[in-house]
């Protein structure tokens, strides 16, 4: 910075010492000039009188000038200088900047350490406190667990020795049940009878079915035959179609030639009534004759080419309705097969009718059948309707049975239940941690640093490590480490720095989440803190 003001002031005073110079030898040629003047117009004394001033002028403006050139370096050095300072000032402020900012990180980093190391001795203090109060927890479940029994064991007595008592009425019911039995096994071999003579005309119709089947299949393979008859009758359709197609573009192309002939023709026509025209006015002098001559003989010749190419196509349309007449008969030959198989249908729906008949005869039979064991049913039924009170009877046993079985049910849960109100816990197993992450607030888009304390399927306890903001936010997500992956979850409690939380997200998502807290915790963490616990030892 200094060397840089040093060559501006030389620079400077260079460029100033030469306009002085310039200022002096200006002024002094002036005065000379103006003295001359003086001597030779107004004589000695009027020159003396004028030179004196403008030396005294020439003496002032040259130190004014000095005094300028004087001022201006000092203010030229001073806006230099000055700007240097605000340079450095720059600097040192972007360096006290700087230095403040790492300060600031080097404090959080200090706080984080510090609040990681509470919520290590914390989280500590609470395994030991969690296993203080699984061992109360396991004396607590086996005194609960023998009262629960001897109390399970005098209601199963008392409710047993009812169900013997109704269980002895049942039996003598069975018994009159069974001399019931007895009277309708006899009205049974009656309808055996009649079932038997159902399966006889049952077995005849069966065989008229079998022959009705056979007549079907048949049937059956007639239609195939007459499918595969008609997909080719349409075949050869198509290829009919494709053949009168054919024929159709050669009569368009006998059109245009057509057309081409005509053309000749007419031109024709005009060169013979010229070659006439010529002929008359030429007299001994015919080559215009001549030329119209050669004219009408290349017309001639493109004719004769013209009616060549038109007997190629007829030719080929003769061949094309030659195809089309071949595959007509093809379609006739197909036609007549398909009549023939017609034939084969129609007498084979004949012998339907014939099995039909039978079957009708069959049936006849059956209903003269059904009709004797719909009586024997009758009989059956009147003998039923003799047991509907004993029945009645069974069933308001039954229901006593089935009052007393829920009794038992009830009183053994109300013993369940005291004893899971002696003993109660979490319905989902807390697994201690702490691990490191970060959530986001409903309402906030910066996220914040936490610690997760516990885990479950159903939700987590988490450390806020990060100041909070103000909010009053009830939802929040958990990032899955660096993935962007989130957990959603609803806020339970809010306790100064401490939140339980809510999991409402997919169940799949949250056990991925726990197996990935799992699997991030260290091993000492993640052995069951329940082995140590014995309930029955």
């Amino acid at each position: 910075m200094k060397d840089f003001i040093k060559r501006l002031q030389k620079v400077t005073r260079k460029v100033s010492d030469q306009k002085t110079l310039w200022i002096i030898l200006g002024t002094m040629c002036g005065n000379m000039l103006l003295l001359g003047g003086a001597l030779l117009f107004f004589g000695p004394l009027f020159s003396t009188l004028v030179l004196v001033p403008l030396g005294l002028g020439c003496l002032i403006f040259a130190g004014g000038a000095l005094f300028w050139r004087k001022i201006y370096l000092n203010i030229v050095s001073i806006g230099i200088v000055r700007t240097g300072i605000n340079d450095d000032l720059n600097q040192a402020l972007a360096r006290l900047q700087e230095e403040k900012e790492e300060i600031e990180r080097q404090r959080k980093e200090i706080r984080n350490m510090t609040l990681q190391a509470g919520l290590a001795t914390e989280v500590q203090n609470q395994v030991e406190d969690e296993l203080k109060y699984m061992k109360e927890f396991a004396g607590l479940t086996k005194t609960s667990l023998f009262k629960m029994a001897d109390s399970i064991d005098i209601e199963l007595q008392n409710n047993i020795q009812e169900i013997t008592v109704q269980a002895e009425r049942a039996n003598d019911i069975a018994t009159q049940l069974k001399q019931s039995a007895q009277a309708v096994g006899g009205k049974s071999d009656t309808v055996a009878d009649g079932a038997a003579q159902a399966l006889e005309n049952t077995t005849n119709v069966q065989r008229s079915a079998e022959l009705l089947s056979t007549a079907v299949e048949e049937i059956s393979r007639q239609m195939e035959q007459t499918t595969e008859l008609t997909q080719s009758a349409v075949t050869i359709s198509n290829k009919t179609q494709q053949s009168i197609f054919g024929l159709e573009e050669a009569a368009k192309n006998i059109e245009g030639i057509i057309g081409l002939i005509n053309n000749i023709a007419r031109q024709t026509n005009l060169l013979a009534l010229n070659a006439t025209i010529e002929a008359a006015r030429a007299g001994d002098a015919g080559k215009g004759f001549a030329v119209v001559a050669s004219e009408v003989k290349a017309l001639a010749g493109q004719t004769t080419r013209s009616i060549d190419e038109i007997t190629k196509h007829i030719n080929g349309i003769q061949a094309k309705v030659s195809d089309a007449v071949t595959d007509i008969d093809q379609i006739k030959t197909s036609i007549d097969k398909v009549q023939a198989s017609s034939d084969i249908i129609r007498k084979e729906v004949d012998r339907q009718g014939a099995a039909t008949r039978e079957i009708a005869v069959s049936v006849a039979d059956a209903r003269t059948s059904v009709q004797t064991v719909t009586e024997g049913a009758h009989d059956i039924s009147i003998e039923a309707t003799s047991n509907v009170g004993i029945v009645e009877e069974i069933n308001q046993i039954s229901e006593g049975l089935a009052i007393h079985v829920l009794s038992i049910r009830n009183h053994m849960m109300e013993i369940v239940q005291c004893a899971l109100d002696d003993n109660e816990r979490r319905s989902s197993e807390r697994i201690r941690t702490a691990i490191a992450s970060t959530i986001t607030l409903d309402g906030q888009e910066d996220m914040m640093a936490v610690q997760i304390l516990d885990y479950s399927m159903g939700g987590m306890k988490i450390k806020l490590l990060d100041p909070l903001p103000p909010t009053d936010s009830k939802r929040g997500r958990i990032s899955m480490g660096d993935s962007r992956t989130a957990i959603n979850f609803d806020i339970r409690m809010w306790e100064d720095d401490t939140l339980n939380v809510q999991f409402d997200d997919e169940e799949d998502l949250i056990r991925t989440f726990n197996i990935f807290l799992n699997n991030q915790a260290p091993e000492s963490e993640a052995d069951d803190l329940m082995e140590d616990v014995e309930l029955f030892g």
